[in-house]
C-alpha cells in the first residue's frame, strides 16, 4: 500500500520560481522575514492575510495576485485536513 504524504508545512520552493521570486519581493518590501525560512503554516497563515492586502503589482505577483493567494491557501486547507485526519486516527486508536 502507498503511503500518503502528510504534509507537516509549506516552503517557498514548493512555488514556482517565477511565485517565489515575487513572494520574496513582497517579504522584502514590507519588512517580512526571509521566505526561505518559513516552513510553520502559522507564519504562512500570516503571510496569507498580508498577500490579500498587498496591493495587485506585477512584480509581486507574476502568475495573478488571486491566483497567487489560491495557491497557497490550498497548501494550507491540505496542512489543516492532513492534520485533523492524524489527529482524528490518533483519538481513534487511543480509545
Amino acid at each position: 500500500m502507498e503511503k500518503k504524504f502528510i504534509r507537516d508545512g509549506v516552503s517557498l520552493k514548493e512555488f514556482l520560481p517565477a511565485t517565489r521570486d515575487g513572494l520574496q519581493l513582497v517579504a522584502k518590501n514590507y519588512a517580512l522575514p526571509d521566505l526561505e525560512y518559513l516552513n510553520e503554516p502559522g507564519d504562512w497563515a500570516s503571510f496569507f492575510f498580508v498577500l490579500r492586502e498587498v496591493p495587485d503589482n506585477e512584480a509581486f505577483f507574476p502568475s495573478g495576485k488571486w491566483a497567487t493567494i489560491q495557491s497557497l491557501e490550498s497548501k494550507l486547507i491540505e496542512w489543516a485536513k492532513d492534520r485533523l485526519s492524524e489527529w482524528l486516527k490518533d483519538k481513534k486508536e487511543s480509545v
